[in-house]
């Protein structure tokens, strides 16, 4: 099993998104779909693909939350509106891939986590009033942690 997560990449000072963008690009799997369709081709069959991310619940950005989820139209920490999915869209994308899903949800204590993310996180204990403060203001009402677990067919 491999394992990959970002989040401990930021040496260069990028926002996540943009650290992970230029890193999709240098890896040729800028699309979603393609970086999907990688690991359905290197996975065997039968294999378990378990993809766990930030997502967004399924409800529209609450009135209070749109502005620091839609400022600078996507890019950066005060525009991720576009950069989150939900658990169904990712599910759907990764059927798409040609995965079946075995399970697919969202982590029950995901607003726990974030908390925890803001208190330990040495970017966001760096600049408070950044992501953290984001995260601290969205309180769980849209932001989320979610998972799907999928299988390549035999």
């Amino acid at each position: 099993m491999i394992g990959i997560d970002p989040d401990d990449d930021r040496s260069d000072n990028l926002p996540h998104i943009e650290h992970w963008q230029r890193n999709a690009r240098l890896w040729g799997v800028e699309c979603y779909r393609s970086c999907l369709a990688e690991i359905y081709r290197v996975l065997r069959p039968g294999g378990i693909f378990d993809l766990d991310e930030p997502m967004h619940l399924a409800v529209s950005i609450p009135e209070g939350l749109a502005p620091i989820y839609t400022k600078g139209g996507g890019v950066g920490p005060e525009g991720w509106a576009d950069c989150f999915a939900t658990v169904s869209e990712t599910a759907n994308l990764c059927c798409q891939a040609g995965f079946n899903i075995l399970e697919a949800g969202h982590a029950p204590d995901a607003w726990n986590w974030w908390k925890e993310f803001t208190e330990y996180d040495p970017h966001c204990k760096a600049d408070p009033q950044g992501e953290a403060r984001i995260i601290r203001q969205d309180g769980g009402r849209w932001r989320s942690y979610g998972y799907v677990i999928a299988q390549k067919p035999l």
